[in-house]
C-alpha cells in the first residue's frame, strides 16, 4: 500500500507540474475513510514531496497544501 500512495501523490505532482501549476493542494489520500495509517500516510506524503522537490529544478510547482474534509487529519500534516 505504501507504494501505491507514494504513486498516487507523485502522479498528482508531476501532473500539477506538467499543467505548469505553481501551487497544488493533495487530500490525505486513504487516511481516514480508508484506515490507512494517518503517521504512514504523513511520512509517505513528506517523503514523496521532497524527493520530487529534489528532482529537478525544471518544477513549476512552488507550493503543496494538504487539504481533507477533516480538519483534525490537516492539523497532523502541520509542521
Amino acid at each position: 500500500m505504501k507504494y501505491l500512495l507514494h504513486n498516487a501523490f507523485e502522479s498528482a505532482l508531476m501532473a500539477g507540474n506538467d499543467k505548469k501549476c505553481e501551487s497544488i493542494a493533495l487530500p490525505a489520500i486513504s487516511a481516514g475513510l480508508f484506515g490507512f495509517p494517518l503517521d504512514q500516510c504523513i511520512t509517505i506524503f513528506f517523503e514523496t514531496v521532497e524527493l520530487f522537490a529534489n528532482q529537478s529544478n525544471e518544477r513549476c510547482l512552488k507550493e503543496v497544501n494538504m487539504v481533507n474534509l477533516d480538519q483534525e487529519i490537516v492539523d497532523q500534516f502541520i509542521v
